[in-house]
């Protein structure tokens, strides 16, 4: 059975998501895992926004192929609990944790008939909303993951796992729009909900020039309003908050 340390270990120097995909892999199946997805969720105003990212090993192909082509993770309640919990969860009590639309119960129908067997969400987080979600099916033939030691370090590594492919992916996304000091400050206050006459109060500046730093922003990140500019700075790591 793979160490931690060594997974840890041997995962800093990857430099693919394929290679990192295949030790993930490799240290599940020495935990009697038999089935792992992993949902990569970009956070809206983000470059690749609509990409949402899905992943399966282990699952029957049939199944995944539907999955993927009928988008079936829209209507998944699984990763959806997971993106709004910080602890994992079995996938059978999802129903019971919470409130299911005909779609999702419709959903749940179609995996129970697929007899995929029982498995673990693991929710993970990521820098500037960029979350995901991990499914574990266990192998049914051994011993299920009960005790608090070996479900913490299977959320430990998912987690490590998630931010690392964080880290591969950022080269590949188009980089944050290059706004000025002050334009970055103004809608930092925008995304916090302060109106103008707030924001040139908080500055030092006059409102005009409040106004002009707006337009400015408006133009850069080609939008129209202050919601979708504070949505589209803070999820394409423009501005912090």
């Amino acid at each position: 059975m793979q160490s931690v340390e060594r997974y840890l270990r041997e995962m800093q120097s990857l430099q693919t998501s394929e290679d990192l995909w295949r030790l993930g892999i490799a240290y599940f199946k020495s935990r009697h895992i038999h089935m792992v997805s992993y949902h990569h969720v970009p956070p809206i105003g983000a470059p690749d926004h609509q990409d949402v990212h899905v992943v399966a090993e282990g699952f029957p192909d049939a199944w995944v192929e539907k999955y993927v082509r009928r988008r079936l993770f829209d209507f998944d309640p699984i990763p959806t609990l997971a993106l709004q919990r910080s602890d994992p969860y079995r996938w059978s009590d999802v129903g019971q944790l919470m409130t299911l639309s005909q779609d999702q119960i419709r959903f749940l129908e179609e995996l129970r008939n697929a007899e995929l067997g029982d498995g673990l969400a693991i929710p993970v987080f990521g820098p500037g909303g960029r979350n995901g979600y991990v499914g574990l099916g266990f192998d049914p033939h051994k011993a299920e993951v009960s005790n608090i030691v070996a479900l913490k370090e299977l959320q430990w590594v998912c987690q490590a796992t998630h931010l690392k492919f964080c880290e591969v992916l950022a080269p590949k996304l188009r980089p944050p729009t290059s706004l000025s000091p002050q334009e970055k400050s103004v809608l930092r206050w925008v995304a916090r909900g302060k109106s103008n006459a707030d924001i040139s109060a908080i500055m030092g500046v006059s409102q005009a020039t409040v106004d002009t730093y707006l337009r400015r922003i408006f133009s850069k990140l080609g939008v129209a309003d202050r919601v979708t500019a504070a949505i589209k700075g803070v999820g394409s790591g423009t501005i912090t908050l």
